[in-house]
Protein backbone atom coordinates (compact mmCIF):
# COMPACT_ATOMS: atom_id res chain seq x y z
CA UNK A 1 0.00 0.00 0.00
CA UNK A 2 1.44 3.33 -0.92
CA UNK A 3 2.40 5.12 2.29
CA UNK A 4 3.30 2.48 4.40
CA UNK A 5 6.97 3.54 4.55
CA UNK A 6 6.92 7.28 5.13
CA UNK A 7 7.53 7.73 8.78
CA UNK A 8 8.48 11.59 9.25
CA UNK A 9 12.29 11.33 8.74
CA UNK A 10 11.39 9.63 5.56
CA UNK A 11 9.30 12.38 4.15
CA UNK A 12 11.12 15.09 5.21
CA UNK A 13 14.14 13.50 3.37
CA UNK A 14 12.27 13.32 0.06
CA UNK A 15 11.18 16.50 0.15
CA UNK A 16 14.29 18.13 0.42
CA UNK A 17 15.75 15.50 -2.42
CA UNK A 18 13.31 16.81 -4.55
CA UNK A 19 13.13 20.58 -3.03
CA UNK A 20 9.85 20.38 -2.25
CA UNK A 21 7.90 23.10 0.30
CA UNK A 22 4.91 21.76 2.59
CA UNK A 23 1.72 23.13 2.65
CA UNK A 24 -0.19 21.39 4.85
CA UNK A 25 0.57 20.24 8.54
CA UNK A 26 -1.39 17.11 9.81
CA UNK A 27 -3.84 19.25 11.79
CA UNK A 28 -5.06 20.70 8.41
CA UNK A 29 -5.33 17.84 6.72
CA UNK A 30 -7.48 16.01 9.76
CA UNK A 31 -9.47 19.35 9.68
CA UNK A 32 -10.04 19.44 6.28
CA UNK A 33 -11.30 15.77 6.02
CA UNK A 34 -13.90 16.23 8.73
CA UNK A 35 -15.22 19.69 6.95
CA UNK A 36 -15.92 17.61 3.69
CA UNK A 37 -17.77 14.56 5.58
CA UNK A 38 -19.53 17.57 7.06
CA UNK A 39 -20.37 18.83 3.42
CA UNK A 40 -21.35 15.14 2.56
CA UNK A 41 -24.11 15.49 4.03
CA UNK A 42 -25.29 17.90 1.65
CA UNK A 43 -23.17 17.13 -1.71
CA UNK A 44 -21.48 14.25 -3.75
CA UNK A 45 -18.06 14.84 -3.85
CA UNK A 46 -15.51 12.85 -5.93
CA UNK A 47 -11.51 12.82 -5.38
CA UNK A 48 -8.47 11.61 -6.13
CA UNK A 49 -4.86 11.52 -4.18
CA UNK A 50 -1.52 12.08 -5.75
CA UNK A 51 1.16 10.22 -3.03
CA UNK A 52 4.70 11.67 -3.29
CA UNK A 53 6.16 8.96 -4.76
CA UNK A 54 3.74 7.34 -7.11
CA UNK A 55 3.40 8.42 -10.71
CA UNK A 56 0.06 7.54 -11.30
CA UNK A 57 -3.12 9.40 -9.28
CA UNK A 58 -5.38 7.44 -6.78
CA UNK A 59 -9.21 7.46 -7.06
CA UNK A 60 -10.39 7.62 -3.47
CA UNK A 61 -13.68 7.40 -4.33
CA UNK A 62 -16.73 9.57 -2.71
CA UNK A 63 -15.54 9.07 0.61
CA UNK A 64 -12.58 10.28 2.83
CA UNK A 65 -12.56 9.38 6.37
CA UNK A 66 -9.78 9.23 9.31
CA UNK A 67 -10.08 5.85 10.13
CA UNK A 68 -8.35 6.63 13.62
CA UNK A 69 -9.85 9.90 15.05
CA UNK A 70 -7.23 12.91 15.37
CA UNK A 71 -4.36 10.56 13.56
CA UNK A 72 -3.16 11.60 10.26
CA UNK A 73 -4.28 8.62 7.95
CA UNK A 74 -6.84 9.25 5.69
CA UNK A 75 -8.73 6.41 4.04
CA UNK A 76 -10.46 6.24 1.16
CA UNK A 77 -11.44 3.93 -2.06
CA UNK A 78 -7.24 3.96 -1.91
CA UNK A 79 -7.00 2.56 1.35
CA UNK A 80 -5.43 4.15 4.33
CA UNK A 81 -2.57 6.11 3.88
CA UNK A 82 -0.38 9.01 5.85
CA UNK A 83 -1.34 12.57 5.38
CA UNK A 84 2.24 13.68 5.18
CA UNK A 85 2.61 11.67 2.26
CA UNK A 86 -0.14 12.91 0.09
CA UNK A 87 1.35 15.10 -2.80
CA UNK A 88 -2.03 16.62 -3.60
CA UNK A 89 -5.63 16.22 -3.66
CA UNK A 90 -8.06 16.85 -6.18
CA UNK A 91 -11.63 17.44 -5.48
CA UNK A 92 -14.46 17.07 -8.42
CA UNK A 93 -16.57 20.47 -8.22
CA UNK A 94 -19.17 18.82 -11.26
CA UNK A 95 -21.17 16.12 -9.98
CA UNK A 96 -23.95 14.67 -11.95
CA UNK A 97 -27.10 13.03 -11.34
CA UNK A 98 -28.77 10.03 -13.53
CA UNK A 99 -32.05 10.69 -14.86
CA UNK A 100 -34.29 8.04 -17.11
CA UNK A 101 -33.82 8.12 -20.60
CA UNK A 102 -33.73 9.68 -23.07
CA UNK A 103 -33.55 12.83 -20.18
CA UNK A 104 -29.72 13.27 -19.67
CA UNK A 105 -27.67 13.41 -16.66
CA UNK A 106 -28.42 16.54 -14.54
CA UNK A 107 -24.95 18.07 -13.27
CA UNK A 108 -24.83 20.25 -10.88
CA UNK A 109 -21.27 22.19 -9.97
CA UNK A 110 -19.97 22.54 -6.09
CA UNK A 111 -16.87 25.30 -6.86
CA UNK A 112 -18.51 28.32 -4.63
CA UNK A 113 -18.96 25.79 -2.10
CA UNK A 114 -16.33 23.81 -1.66
CA UNK A 115 -13.54 26.76 -2.20
CA UNK A 116 -15.51 28.81 0.79
CA UNK A 117 -14.92 25.83 2.56
CA UNK A 118 -11.10 25.59 1.96
CA UNK A 119 -11.19 29.39 2.18
CA UNK A 120 -12.64 29.18 5.73
CA UNK A 121 -10.22 26.64 6.66
CA UNK A 122 -7.23 28.52 5.44
CA UNK A 123 -6.29 26.23 3.44
CA UNK A 124 -4.80 27.16 -0.08
CA UNK A 125 -6.07 25.64 -3.67
CA UNK A 126 -5.77 25.59 -7.21
CA UNK A 127 -8.58 25.56 -9.80
CA UNK A 128 -7.83 22.78 -12.05
CA UNK A 129 -10.25 21.98 -14.82
CA UNK A 130 -13.77 20.88 -13.11
CA UNK A 131 -11.12 20.00 -10.32
CA UNK A 132 -10.12 22.17 -6.83
CA UNK A 133 -6.99 20.80 -5.53
CA UNK A 134 -5.29 21.24 -2.32
CA UNK A 135 -1.77 21.21 -2.34
CA UNK A 136 0.09 19.08 0.64
CA UNK A 137 3.72 19.46 -0.90
CA UNK A 138 4.45 21.85 -3.62
CA UNK A 139 7.26 20.98 -6.13
CA UNK A 140 9.56 24.09 -7.49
Amino acid sequence: MPGDKWGREEVRAHLERERMASILNDTKWIRLVEALNAVRQRISLHYRVKMLTEAEVWDAGESLFLPVPDAAYIEGAMGPVPARAIEWLEIDIITSRRREQPIADELTEHSGEVAQLLQSLHIPFSREGYSLRVTGHARP
